[in-house]
């Protein structure tokens, strides 16, 4: 950042770093994938152990929680996908244009 006025300049430099997300940045070998496209969300390769999926908008609203089903989300948004097995729990987001 440059600042000056009629007494003279000033430079600055600020570094920022943001994260946005659960786990966004780590490891995703340990969770599973999703595939959305249309509004249309799908689980492929899932274990056969038992799993129970649990997804919410932004607002906090539980929009879907049961098995993993092919699904249709039918608002726009960002969603928060949390699976819970009996090893693991783990999160991902998705996107509905």
């Amino acid at each position: 950042m440059n600042v000056s006025n009629f007494c003279g300049a000033d430079a600055d430099t600020i570094d920022v770093s943001v994260y946005v997300g659960l786990d966004e940045n780590g490891n995703k070998s340990d969770c599973f994938r999703v595939i959305s496209h249309n509004g249309n969300v799908s689980f492929p390769d899932l274990p056969q152990k038992k799993i129970k999926i649990l997804i919410v908008n932004l607002a906090g609203k539980v929009c879907y929680e049961g098995p993993p089903v092919e699904l249709k989300l039918a608002q726009r948004g960002i969603y928060l996908i949390r699976f819970i097995s009996q090893e693991t729990i783990c999160y991902r987001k998705i996107f509905i244009l």
